[in-house]
């Protein structure tokens, strides 16, 4: 089995901190991309036709200026657009620098949780409940994060559906709106937090599984 490794951010510290084989890392992160470009094109099928029916009862052009309201389904942007076109006042709520805090502390809060979860002695004390204490551990870190940028926590889970969402007629404008933001906050922000939860983790609870 994989032992459920769906994230860059996670798997990236795997690697550094628990001695994972740089080999079947790499095979990890390139699995979760193509996964998670194919979970957004299989979402765009399903969702089409609600997706093109929000944009003409709103007004909005996808690829032009404003459908971030509708790109939001497959990558995030800041602050949080909540399906509606992000206005100048609006963007001005929360700066680059103030989101990538927030993917960085939340996506290492997730990080420490599972590296503390999975250490030995944690997991013979929890035994199967491991995966519902982190569960319910990045439940929580999105109903924080959420609001703020969308929690990503995930470089896979936002690049490879944004890069489909520039495909599928969105254009430039998921890379835009947040001008480098698209991967300061959610690429090197995410690996950064996963880098340091986990090193803190694992110096914590040092007991590598």
């Amino acid at each position: 089995h994989s032992q459920a490794h769906f994230n860059p951010a996670i798997t990236f510290p795997m690697f550094l901190f628990r001695g994972m084989k740089g080999r079947l890392a790499l095979g990890y992160v390139f699995c979760q991309m193509i996964g998670a470009f194919l979970a957004a094109a299989i979402l765009f099928l399903i969702f089409r036709e609600p997706l093109s029916a929000h944009e003409e009862a709103q007004g909005i052009q996808r690829g032009q200026k404003g459908s971030e309201a509708t790109a939001m389904v497959f990558g995030e942007f800041f602050p949080n657009p909540g399906g509606k076109p992000l206005s100048a006042e609006h963007k001005t709520t929360l700066s680059m620098s103030s989101a990538f805090v927030a993917e960085l502390v939340g996506t290492g809060l997730l990080a420490f949780a599972v590296f503390g979860f999975t250490s030995t002695d944690v997991q013979k004390r929890l035994g199967g409940g491991v995966p519902f204490a982190i569960g319910i551990t990045l439940t929580v870190l999105i109903c924080i994060f959420g609001p703020v940028t969308m929690a990503c926590f995930n470089p896979a889970r936002d690049l490879a559906p944004r890069l489909f969402s520039a495909f599928a007629g969105w254009g430039a404008v998921p890379f835009a709106v947040n001008g480098h933001g698209w991967w300061v906050v959610y690429i090197v922000a995410p690996l950064g937090g996963g880098v340091l939860g986990g090193w803190l983790g694992n110096t914590i609870f040092h007991r590598q599984s």
